[in-house]
């Protein structure tokens, strides 16, 4: 499925546990492949990704629904703008990855670190919390900035990389 990475990113951005984002990636992919049939195929692949996003966002949903003492407090709505941002997204993988690369490097030393620390070797916050003496809160804020400045910072150089193409 080349919405895959898309769909994946959006899962993960939604849902902490680094399984629980593997399990509903599959899900998705399984639902796409079932409902299948109901998909518009003479349709373009950027309208697959909106079908397999909406999708996703049911799952997401229904996830959260299940874990209650989970959730994050995202409203139907934000997910809904936030799988819309999804769909607007850059067809090419490798512009996103060149211009994630070129931002992680842009990060703090501390706030580089936590990224690491988060998605690299999959800690969560009481995990880093304990690792760099700070409180899990402020490493959820910090977390929390620094994901706004990487997708800042990527909106900005995915701005650049096309209109260098």
């Amino acid at each position: 499925m080349q919405a895959q990475p898309v769909i994946g990113a959006f899962i993960n951005g939604m849902v902490r546990q680094r399984q629980d984002v593997e399990d509903l990636v599959q899900i998705v992919a399984e639902t796409c492949a079932r409902k299948f049939s109901d998909f518009d195929v003479h349709g373009d692949q950027r309208s697959f990704r909106s079908w397999a996003l909406t999708i996703a966002r049911f799952e997401v949903l229904r996830y959260y629904k299940r874990h209650e003492r989970e959730a994050i407090g995202f409203r139907p709505e934000l997910l809904s703008s936030i799988a819309l941002e999804f769909e607007r997204r850059p067809e090419s993988p490798d512009d996103r990855l060149a211009a994630l690369r070129i931002c992680i490097e842009r990060l703090t030393d501390r706030n580089r670190q936590l990224i690491e620390f988060r998605y690299y070797r999959g800690l969560n916050a009481d995990q880093i919390a304990d690792r760099l003496a700070l409180s899990a809160g402020a490493v959820r804020s910090a977390l929390c900035r620094s994901r706004r400045a990487l997708a800042d910072c990527i909106r900005s150089q995915i701005k650049i990389l096309d209109h260098e193409t």
